[in-house]
């Protein structure tokens, strides 16, 4: 697919960009054992997609000192319903074209960048939380990186022993028809407690008991494939994926608390995650979402899909009168009940029988709609959920984010939650523990005899 315009990939055709806002470096291979990458992405500047259902988001962005600066967002609705790569590709360039575009502005320049970070759809994705304690031999030895790898390692083997076989509340890959499934290793995550107290890098410290939170998430094949190829179509470079549950905790974490839902209302899908003390739990995808909301319009009001949606847009921005946003809420109000019945029915299989944290979090385009926070209220009442407290909805703001300046002049409120926590996610520093962690996991992985996903590296 073929650039358009002064936004056209430099590199690919020729065109003659200012010095350092492009990737000079082709299709790369794994750095060797022993030799760590060059600084990804190698020129600061990045390009963000986030695959939603109805709607693609995209950011072009430039990664500093542990902040993201948003240097311009686009939005393109996925015309095709089938969702083919060639489909979703074609809406990304759209989005991705008005990103750039706004980039001459805020940044003085047209920025065109080739590395890609991809949010993957909760659609064909699994996220297991799994919990382990090892007693050390002596309490009074300090922690060393060799312990601290032998314990990864056997807890990752573990975690991922029961993740194949069905444990942790998740369901075994055979429960996936017969198709791949890949671990996909940058996603995989640690959070280290010693003697019951949380320590980022143990190393060097003192105690008796190491606690481990390892959270690994799988991906359908035909998931990761399709990123890959839609970045193939646009003449990106091969893209690093993620997790946008994973974006928003590291983006929102002071917000959110250590407990909460995420209930992000999509087009045509709602994504569930639950957290407990700081560290995702579950993450689950049900079939309801905004789109549902314009279907009962049209049908309401006899129109095309189109044309409900800007019907769906203009009601959530407040443009009827009080007697039309009554009438538009008696059509929404069964469409409505059958949504939250949705989602109570996810988040009980996410509680896999314990009580919900209170706070309830909405964003995602349809967080828009000035009916959703309320029904979600809902919750509590008849359908079989258990929860800590009274269950308090809110939404979540995009100006809340920390680490994320947004240049661009633009805002896409609720529906633009994702695509600016996978930005700062690129953007946040590697945990101490993380190539630990990604050594674990691969060695943990093969012996366990699990396929693994990791990005090509420099």
């Amino acid at each position: 697919m073929k650039r358009k315009g002064p936004a056209a990939r430099g590199r690919r055709f020729g065109l003659d960009l200012p010095a350092g806002l492009l990737t000079l470096t082709s299709r790369r291979k794994p750095a060797p054992a022993g030799r760590q990458a060059l600084p990804w992405p190698a020129n600061g500047c990045l390009s963000v997609l986030d695959l939603g259902g109805a709607y693609i988001k995209a950011a072009v962005c430039r990664l500093q000192a542990g902040r993201v600066e948003i240097l311009g967002l686009g939005v393109a609705p996925v015309g095709d319903v089938s969702g083919s790569a060639a489909a979703v590709a074609e809406a990304c360039e759209r989005a991705l074209t008005q990103a750039e575009d706004m980039t001459a502005e805020s940044a003085g320049q047209t920025i065109v960048a080739d590395q890609a970070l991809i949010g993957l759809p909760a659609v064909g994705v699994r996220l297991a939380s799994h919990f382990v304690q090892y007693y050390r031999r002596s309490a009074s030895e300090a922690v060393s990186e060799e312990e601290l790898g032998r314990v990864l390692y056997s807890a990752q083997r573990d975690a991922l022993r029961r993740l194949a076989a069905g444990g942790d509340g998740v369901p075994p890959a055979s429960a996936s028809g017969g198709e791949e499934v890949l671990l996909l290793t940058p996603c995989s995550a640690a959070q280290v407690l010693l003697d019951g107290h949380y320590a980022d890098d143990p190393a060097g410290l003192r105690g008796e008991v190491i606690g481990l939170r390892l959270v690994n998430v799988l991906a359908a094949s035909r998931a990761v494939a399709g990123a890959e190829e839609i970045a193939d179509l646009l003449k990106l470079d091969p893209p690093r994926l993620a997790l946008p549950a994973q974006g928003v905790q590291a983006a929102w974490r002071e917000a959110l608390g250590s407990d909460g839902i995420g209930v992000d209302m999509g087009g045509r899908n709602t994504t569930l995650s639950l957290w407990r003390g700081g560290a995702l739990r579950g993450v689950m995808s049900v079939p309801a979402g905004g789109w549902d909301a314009t279907c009962a319009l049209g049908r309401a009001c006899r129109v095309t899909d189109a044309r409900a949606e800007r019907l769906k847009t203009e009601y959530a921005a407040g443009k009827f009168d009080a007697v039309q946003r009554e009438w538009i809420q008696d059509v929404l109000r069964p469409m409505l009940e059958r949504w939250v019945e949705a989602v109570a029915r996810g988040l009980a299989e996410l509680a896999g029988g314990e009580t919900l944290p209170a706070a309830v979090w909405l964003w995602g385009g349809g967080a828009e709609l000035p009916d959703a926070a309320g029904a979600l209220r809902g919750l509590s009442h008849g359908l079989g959920l258990s929860f800590d407290g009274f269950p308090m909805v809110r939404l979540l703001s995009p100006a809340e984010a920390t680490g994320v300046d947004n240049h661009s002049g633009v805002t896409l409120g609720g529906m633009g939650v994702n695509v600016l926590a996978l930005a700062r996610a690129a953007a946040a520093p590697a945990a101490p523990l993380q190539g630990l962690l990604t050594e674990a996991t691969l060695a943990a992985a093969e012996a366990e005899g699990i396929s693994t996903w990791v990005p090509v590296d420099d």
